[in-house]
């Protein structure tokens, strides 16, 4: 029995090793550069400063990124990512209409890697296209303006090497914009903040 499982582990390491091109520490499983796709839900609460007005919003998600991973120890992985994503959000605040699409973002992130999993952490800055419009009671655009809001934003989550080239996360983003002003015949204040929860892969060059 104890030859038996002696051989079993001689032959699942090489067998291991070569799934992931030789030994790596947990950090190096996933350095390098990458390009992924991500999908998931967004939950935002546009705010109106003038008429004090905040209501809740949900949607849907796509999102393409692409980063740079740099293993530090056997562990510790910093990195920075980019990413452009759009969204289908769009609906009304009493007789203002709200319309976000699309977004531009830079983070840096940090991660712990252990086996083939690394939790992270990461933070940064964005741009979202955002169109606030007047209506009528019909729902008829009488007036709109379309401006970039930036926002930081801030998130965790959790990645799991499938094989060499290969990953998949799941994350939680939070986004929180900058008030800025539009000039709908009367001007108003706006900002919104974003939850997103989202999925995603990526393949390792």
């Amino acid at each position: 029995m104890k030859k038996l499982a002696l051989t079993a582990i001689a032959l699942l390491v090489p067998a291991t090793a070569h799934a992931f091109g030789g030994y790596q520490t947990p950090a190096q499983r996933f350095q390098g550069p990458y390009f992924g796709i991500k999908a998931g839900y967004q939950q935002t609460s546009p705010n109106n400063h003038t008429n004090e007005e905040k209501v809740d919003f949900s949607t849907g998600t796509v999102s393409a990124y692409a980063g740079l991973n740099i293993p530090l120890g056997s562990n510790l992985v910093v990195g920075v990512e980019t990413q452009f994503g759009s969204n289908f959000l769009e609906d009304k605040v009493k007789e203002y209409g709200y319309k976000q699409s699309n977004s531009a973002e830079a983070v840096a992130r940090l991660g712990f890697a252990q086996g083939n999993f690394m939790p992270y952490l990461r933070y940064g800055i964005g741009l979202t296209q955002t169109e606030i419009s007047k209506k009528d009671a019909v729902l008829a655009i009488l007036k709109d303006e379309t401006e970039s809001l930036t926002y930081y934003t801030y998130g965790a989550g959790l990645e799991m090497k499938v094989i060499q080239n290969l990953s998949i996360r799941g994350e939680f983003q939070h986004r929180s914009s900058e008030k800025k002003e539009f000039d709908l015949d009367s001007k108003i204040d706006f900002s919104a903040k974003d939850n997103i929860f989202a999925l995603g892969a990526a393949f390792h060059f």
